[in-house]
């Protein structure tokens, strides 16, 4: 019998059924493969510190496997000659577990991949590892139940890749220079926590598709691209910072929720926050300097709620801050700071905008244009803007307890220019609101 083998059977019959086996770079095990090989389902194989060339894969017979690294321990997915071999880590057995490592390197060849980490079988756990220079995703996850805690991916095609990988957690992981961070496909139930994401490539940091229930919480992003391109139902995305960013939240499927977004130099041409799915929810956003509209909502986006929305600086000549394509929107609590051109533009029917402002806007505080009839202005403010504060082509739109004063002088109404016939009501009365 190999000896070496011998030693291994010989633990495992002291310490009972799991045995740790011990790979070192002089030990009479010296690369990540022949300590796998060694181990038994349940056993620990402990990597001692030092960089080993190769590639490994744990087998579908190694059945709750754990690989550990002791010290600083790098797998570098090339020949000891730099010949590239394919991905790192190929998991094919359930549970397993792999904490502490550094992988690097891995590299597509042919029909393999050049995954740091490729999960093919449920329930595995990847921690404290750092994944760096892989030409695909740091970790490819395809299959369900698997978690990736406190990991690191750095200059990677992609950080982390899930397909049908349903009950996937990312949490407390950092990414840098990866072109994207997060890509899902077909894996509902996931959750993103924690994230800390800087210096990625111009796509969406975190992309899903047909994928629903996700959650994206408590993530800081700075000088990335897009945030993110939702699709799904019962989507999630709370409490996210972003800085210098290249476009914000797209969200589609249905019944969205969107808050607590604070975010600071959006550029691109990307909204701060795309609604594309009917009966969302968007709540609590900060953004200042965006250079297209802080917030569309897309004529998909039916019977969503928009509330406590602050707007500094958003769109351009041609998009203003806020712009309203989807009937029976709700709008509450709502501001707009020197805007390049109108404030809110409603091109939807029946929008109700309770205690919104309008000020410093480069055109018309608020814009109510043709077709966008059965409108509801309440207790809303437009203010030192250099068009009308309030201008209303469309039908039966009705003002309750407006005021729009110190807006430009020279047009036929200062405050409020109404082009169709409108429902002027202010405190129970059909009079036009006082106007200067």
């Amino acid at each position: 019998m190999d000896r070496r083998l011998d030693l291994v059977d010989r633990r495992r019959i002291r310490f009972g059924h799991a045995a740790t086996v011990v790979v070192s770079k002089n030990g009479p095990l010296q690369t990540v493969q022949a300590g796998i090989d060694a181990a038994a389902a349940g056993d620990t194989v402990v990597i001692k510190a030092g960089t080993y060339f190769g590639i490994a894969t744990i087998g579908a017979a190694k059945t709750g496997l754990t690989l550990k690294g002791s010290g600083k321990v790098v797998l570098d997915a090339r020949g000891p000659g730099g010949a590239d071999l394919g991905a790192g880590i190929t998991v094919a057995a359930t549970g397993v577990t792999i904490r502490g490592l550094t992988i690097r390197n891995a590299a597509a060849l042919g029909v393999g991949t050049g995954d740091g980490i490729r999960i093919d079988a449920a329930g595995c756990v990847v921690s404290d590892c750092i994944v760096t220079g892989c030409e695909n995703d740091g970790v490819d996850a395809r299959t369900a139940d698997c978690e990736i805690l406190d990991c690191s991916f750095v200059s990677n095609d992609r950080g982390v890749g899930g397909q049908n990988s349903d009950r996937l957690r990312i949490v407390g992981c950092t990414f840098r220079g990866n072109d994207n961070s997060i890509d899902l496909v077909d894996s509902d139930d996931v959750l993103v926590e924690k994230a800390s994401i800087k210096d990625s490539g111009v796509g969406d940091v975190i992309r899903s598709t047909t994928s629903n229930q996700l959650t994206v919480r408590k993530v800081k992003l700075s000088d990335a691209g897009q945030i993110g391109d939702f699709s799904g139902d019962d989507l999630l995305i709370e409490d996210v910072v972003g800085r210098r960013i290249g476009g914000g939240v797209r969200i589609s499927g249905n019944t969205a929720v969107v808050r607590d977004l604070d975010l600071v130099d959006v550029h691109d041409a990307c909204a701060a926050v795309d609604v594309r799915a009917p009966n969302s929810t968007i709540s609590n956003i900060r953004c200042v300097d965006a250079s297209t509209n802080a917030i569309f909502v897309d004529e998909l986006a039916t019977n969503c709620q928009i509330d406590d929305v602050v707007a500094i600086r958003c769109g351009t000549i041609d998009d203003p801050a806020f712009l309203v394509d989807g009937d029976d929107a709700t709008l509450t609590d709502c501001s707009i700071v020197r805007c390049p051109t109108d404030g809110f533009s409603i091109i939807a029917a029946r929008v109700h905008l309770t205690r919104c402002v309008a000020r410093q806007c480069a055109i018309d505080g608020f814009d109510v244009p043709n077709d966008a009839n059965e409108a509801v202005l309440e207790d809303c403010v437009a203010t030192q803007c250099l068009g009308e504060g309030i201008e209303i082509s469309s039908l039966d739109v009705s003002l309750l307890g407006c005021n729009a004063k110190q807006n430009r002088l020279d047009f036929a109404n200062d405050g409020i220019l109404a082009l169709a016939d409108v429902d002027f009501v202010t405190g129970g009365s059909t009079t036009p609101p006082e106007i200067d």
